[in-house]
């Protein structure tokens, strides 16, 4: 048995520069114990580490008569971060295990936007630079893409909701070693949603165009083992409230 006592403090600051927009920024500290599954699945030689964060985050959002938008810079620095490192343990989960430094940095943004009534356009974006640092070399953190980007139009009308979406993520790496990768994605879908009193019937198609791609990947004991995303698929739904 082990006993952990942490002290995570918080501090931040806000500055409301108009009734319109607002600037931020923060500094916090926090730790993390390994799980069960850290102890049972990871090196036989070596007792996982709590984790060590320092978060650095600076923002802005902004808000007007037709567009919300908000932008934010982190920089999170590590010591002994439990990181996926590719490899599937004996119960079928995914192994960590510590990495003495390690950083994950990016920018986030998203905003929505309604040019005219009934049209609303939402993007989110996010770029972020994962880096694992040895004395060797610096590694590509497993299963981290730098690009996610989610982009959606919807248009609303008389009780009809009509709705096109895309999702698009870069290429990543799923081993420690940056060897076997996953190519990026790019997926559209549809919606189509009707509004009749308390009944809403609703219809969407994903991955429309059938793109052909993996979600996920993990080293097995005879080599790489890949997960397919599933291919263009439908639902219908139809919703009573009371």
């Amino acid at each position: 048995d082990e006993t952990f006592g942490f002290f995570n403090p918080k501090a931040g600051i806000s500055w409301q520069i108009n009734r319109n927009s607002r600037l931020f920024g923060s500094f916090s500290m926090a730790h993390k114990e390994p799980t069960r599954n850290n102890y049972t699945d990871g090196k036989l030689y070596e007792r996982p580490k709590p984790e060590r964060l320092f978060d650095y985050e600076l923002g802005y959002n902004v808000t007007l008569n037709r567009l919300v938008g908000n932008l934010n810079f982190y920089y999170m620095d590590f010591k002994n971060e439990l990181i996926l490192n590719g490899e599937m343990g004996t119960n079928g989960l995914p192994i960590r295990e510590n990495v003495e430094e390690s950083y994950r940095a990016g920018i986030e943004f998203s905003l929505t936007y309604e040019p005219i009534k009934g049209l609303m356009l939402s993007n989110t974006t996010s770029y972020s630079i994962n880096k694992v640092v040895t004395d060797l070399e610096v590694l590509n953190h497993v299963m981290s893409p730098n690009w996610l980007v989610n982009q959606s139009i919807v248009y609303d009308i008389k009780g009809f909701e009509f709705g096109v979406d895309m999702k698009y993520r870069s290429r990543m790496y799923f081993d420690i070693t940056n060897f076997y990768e996953l190519n990026s994605s790019l997926r559209f879908g549809v919606q189509v949603k009707y509004n009749y009193r308390n009944l809403t019937f609703g219809m969407c198609v994903n991955n429309i165009f059938n793109e052909r791609s993996f979600s996920n990947g993990m080293l097995g004991v005879s080599g790489p083992l890949y997960f397919v995303d599933s291919p263009r698929n439908f639902h219908i739904d139809i919703r009573w409230a009371f």
